[in-house]
C-alpha cells in the first residue's frame, strides 16, 4: 500500500474538520447551554454523540474490532460516497469494480464527477483478477468488490480477493452487507495484515432493520478518522443509535430469524427448480436468488399483478433472463411459489403480432386499393427499423393477416398480385424481417366470410390457448384491424384513429392505443 498521504485528496489531509459542542465536551454534567439547543422535551432536544462511541462500544464487542476502526453512516451508503470523496480527486482519479453488482459504487462515482471503470466477472460470476488490477492502474485509487455480490449472490473467491489486497497499492473496499448469511469467514479479521482494507457491513440485510439506515465501515483507525474527519457532524441521529444499540442488546432475535431466512432458503432452491418457467437458478451465499427464467419480464409483470414483486434483472449484465428473488417468510414464499405455479402456462405461451399489410407495412395505392404491380410497391418510412427492432429485441410470432378483396377473380388476377407480393417479402427477409405466418383472405366484404378481418375465421391455430393473446398485438390502420383486436381479446396499436368512430372504440377499449 502506498503512504496514506499520498492515497488521501491533499485538501482533505490539510483540512480541519468542524468542531460541535459534543466533540468539544465529552464528559458529565448537569446544566447544557453550549450546543444552542433546546431545553425541553428530552432526551430529544440534545444532539446526539458524533462518533456514536456507545453504539460502537457493542459494535466493537460483537465483531471483534477497536472502536477506533469502526465508522458508523446513514447506510452503507454514505461511507462508499466519503470513500471516495477522501481518496478521489475529480475529473483526475478514477475507481474501479466488477460489472455485475451494487448499483451505488457507480452512481456515487458519477456525483463525485470521478471516472467509474467496470470489469465484467467470468463465466462464474467470480472476480477476473488479472483483468482488475490492469485497469488498476496509477490514477486509479479505490477498488470495490461487493462479496457476496448484489445481484449474482455467490461470495468472490477469497484467493482471488487476496491477491487484489497483496497487489493493489491504492484502497481495497470489500462490500459484506451480506457475509452474515455466508459460512464464509468476514475480512475483518484481515484488517491488521492489510491496511489498505475497508470492510462494509450493514444492519439492513441479517438484522433488519433496513428502516434505520445504519451502515458500518471498518478499516485502520487512520482510514475511520479520514472518514470522521469530513462526514457531517451528527449523521447518524439519537434514534437510530438507540434502536441499534436495543437490537444488538437482544442478538438472539437476529439469530433466530437468520436460522429462518437460511432454511427458506434452501426450500426455495429446491422447489423453484421444479417449475418449467425456471431454466437456472444460481448459487447464493446471500439472502436472494439470482433466477433465470423462460421470460422475465412476461413472469415479473404477471407477479406484479398478483400484488408480488421481485427485482427483474434482465437488464443487468450478464443477468439477461434473470429475475432476482429475495427470499421472505413462509408465507411470502408460498404465495411466490404458488403464483409462479398457478401462471406457468402463461409463461409457456408464446405471442403473436399480427400486422395488416396495405396501409401499415406498406402504402395503399390510392386509386384501386390493389397491390398489383411492382411500380406500386412502396413501403412506409422506418418500417424496416421498427419491425427488425422487435425481431431481434422482443418475443414475438409476426404473423401478417390482410383482406384482398376478390384476388384470384377477374377484378383481381392472381398473376398479378404474387409477383409484388413476393417481392415485398423478399425484401423484408433482406432487412431481417421475417413472417411466421401469412394469413390471405380473398372474399369481398359483401360474403361476410367468417375468415375476413374483423372476424377471425382464419385465426383458428392462434384461439387454442397456445398463445398469450392477453400480450399479443394486432397493428394496422383501419377500423377492421382494432375491431380484430377486440375479437381476439389482444392489444391494438392503430396508426390511424382519425375519425368519430375510431375515437369512440379507443374510449370503450383501453386495450387500443393510436401509434
Amino acid at each position: 500500500m502506498k503512504n496514506l498521504k499520498d492515497l488521501v485528496r491533499p485538501n482533505v489531509w490539510n483540512m480541519k474538520p468542524y468542531s460541535s459542542a459534543r466533540d468539544e465536551f465529552q464528559g458529565n454534567a448537569s446544566v447544557f447551554l453550549d450546543a444552542n439547543e433546546n431545553p425541553f422535551n428530552r432526551p430529544y432536544n440534545r444532539y446526539p454523540d458524533p462518533l456514536q462511541w456507545e453504539l460502537k462500544k457493542k459494535i466493537a464487542e460483537i465483531k471483534g474490532v477497536k472502536r477506533e476502526s469502526i465508522f458508523l453512516g446513514n447506510g452503507s451508503d454514505e461511507p462508499i460516497d466519503l470513500i471516495i470523496r477522501a481518496f478521489c480527486e475529480p475529473s483526475i482519479d478514477s475507481i474501479v469494480s466488477i460489472a455485475p453488482s451494487y448499483g451505488m459504487y457507480e452512481v456515487a462515482a458519477n456525483v463525485n464527477n470521478v471516472e467509474f471503470r467496470k470489469i465484467k466477472l467470468d463465466e462464474k460470476f467470480d472476480l477476473d483478477t488479472d483483468s482488475l488490477l490492469e485497469a488498476a492502474n496509477d490514477w486509479v485509487k479505490v477498488i470495490f468488490l461487493c462479496s457476496p455480490n448484489n445481484p449474482t449472490g455467490n461470495n468472490l473467491s477469497r484467493d482471488r480477493l487476496y491477491k487484489v489486497l497483496n497487489t493493489f497499492q491504492g484502497i481495497v473496499v470489500i462490500d459484506e452487507a451480506y457475509a452474515d448469511f455466508s459460512i464464509e469467514p468476514s475480512f475483518l479479521g484481515e484488517l491488521d495484515k492489510f491496511p489498505n482494507l475497508i470492510v462494509l457491513q450493514t444492519m439492513s440485510k441479517a438484522w433488519g432493520a433496513a428502516g434505520i439506515r445504519l451502515g458500518m465501515a471498518f478499516a485502520s483507525p487512520e482510514i475511520i478518522a479520514i472518514l470522521n474527519k469530513i462526514k457531517y457532524p451528527y449523521n447518524v441521529n439519537l434514534l437510530t443509535q438507540e434502536r441499534a444499540l436495543y437490537m444488538l442488546e437482544n442478538k438472539e432475535q437476529m439469530e433466530k430469524q437468520l436460522r429462518s431466512i437460511l432454511s427458506e432458503r434452501i426450500r426455495l432452491q429446491a422447489a423453484l427448480p421444479e417449475l418449467n418457467c425456471v431454466r437456472k437458478i444460481y448459487p447464493t451465499d446471500a439472502n436472494f436468488i439470482l433466477v433465470e427464467v423462460t421470460n422475465a419480464d412476461t413472469i415479473y409483470k404477471n407477479l406484479v399483478r398478483q400484488g408480488i414483486i421481485v427485482r427483474n434483472r434482465t437488464n443487468v449484465t450478464m443477468c439477461n433472463g434473470c429475475l432476482r428473488i429475495t427470499v421472505g417468510k413462509p408465507d411470502e414464499n408460498d404465495a411466490l411459489l404458488e403464483a409462479l405455479e398457478k401462471n406457468v402456462k402463461i409463461y409457456e405461451m408464446k405471442r403473436a403480432l399480427f400486422i395488416d399489410r396495405d396501409g401499415t407495412l406498406v402504402i395503399e395505392p390510392p386509386v384501386d386499393y390493389q397491390l398489383d404491380s411492382l411500380e406500386k410497391l412502396v413501403f412506409y418510412p422506418k418500417v424496416f427499423r421498427n419491425l427488425y427492432f422487435i425481431r431481434k429485441q422482443l418475443d414475438f410470432e409476426f404473423v401478417m393477416v390482410t383482406n384482398q378483396d376478390g384476388l384470384g377473380t377477374d377484378s383481381f388476377p392472381e398473376d398479378t398480385f404474387w409477383p409484388a407480393h413476393d417481392k415485398m417479402l423478399k425484401t423484408l427477409e433482406g432487412e431481417g424481417i421475417r413472417f411466421d405466418d401469412i394469413l390471405i383472405d380473398r372474399s369481398f366484404p359483401e360474403e361476410n366470410s367468417p375468415n375476413r378481418k374483423p372476424r377471425t375465421g382464419m385465426l383458428g391455430r392462434y384461439l387454442s390457448g397456445e398463445y398469450d393473446l392477453a400480450n399479443s398485438y394486432v397493428i394496422g390502420d383501419r377500423l377492421t384491424d382494432m375491431q380484430l383486436a377486440a375479437n381476439l381479446g389482444a392489444k391494438g396499436i392503430w396508426l390511424r384513429p382519425d375519425d368519430d368512430e375510431a375515437r369512440q372504440l379507443l374510449t370503450e377499449n383501453t386495450a387500443i392505443s393510436p401509434a
